[in-house]
């Protein structure tokens, strides 16, 4: 799974202002920790590459802290790590501070509280990708930014890592 996923995160988008190849070196830090925050399971990490990719492009910046605040990145700093969870979206007993930054620690930190809000919302919400979205985002039946980006990629993400994974 590990060689799909890289192959996948290097086939979106740069961010802004970032060289391709200093991109590239990040995402084969974000690789391994997806994957073991999915488990295995290709709909958890098919939902961590969506929504890392929508809520932030996977953006090193994001994971370290740097959201711009004037253009309401991260909600206006609400938000936290390249999948975007709001303290109270966060497990039990771990903080902001817990989950920023770009080690390998803090970056696993941030994969797991994101694969768990994930698994959360699907018991919550039922499995249908928009419901998911939603529910990571707000509620249940709320419509994020770009609602049908998100599920046309969660659903090409999970058709690639399921071929790969027979």
């Amino acid at each position: 799974m590990l060689k799909i996923i890289l192959t996948i995160l290097l086939h979106l988008p740069v961010p802004a202002g970032v060289s391709p190849a200093a991109h590239a070196a990040w995402l084969e830090r974000v690789t391994p920790v997806v994957v073991r925050a999915s488990h295995g399971d290709p709909v958890t990490a098919a939902y961590l590459l969506s929504l890392g990719r929508y809520e932030s492009d996977f953006a090193e910046r994001i994971q370290a802290g740097r959201c711009n605040k004037k253009k309401r990145e991260c909600d206006g700093g609400l938000a936290h790590t390249i999948w975007q969870m709001h303290r109270e979206a966060l497990p039990p007993g771990v903080a902001p501070a817990d989950v920023v930054g770009t080690d390998a620690v803090h970056l696993q930190a941030a994969a797991d509280a994101a694969a768990r809000r994930v698994r959360q919302i699907r018991k919550m919400c039922g499995e249908r990708p928009a419901r998911v979205f939603g529910g990571y985002a707000m509620s249940c039946d709320y419509v994020p930014h770009k609602a049908a980006q998100r599920v046309q990629l969660y659903r090409l993400l999970l058709g690639q890592l399921e071929a790969h994974n027979k």
